[in-house]
């Protein structure tokens, strides 16, 4: 569990994510930006109960 956290923080809180996000957003529009919006929500709550 441990490992899986590590590797999820690592990964989304990179700042080479931020390329594949913006690729994605530019790419799909306004859903997959509300989308991450939701997502990141729920990430940065998961975190926090860490």
């Amino acid at each position: 569990m441990n490992y899986v956290d590590r590797r999820l923080k690592e990964y989304h809180l990179s700042p080479s994510y931020i390329p594949v996000a913006m690729r994605d957003i530019l790419g799909r529009g306004l859903h997959e930006l509300k989308g991450m919006i939701k997502s990141t929500r729920v990430f940065m709550g998961y975190i926090a109960n860490r």
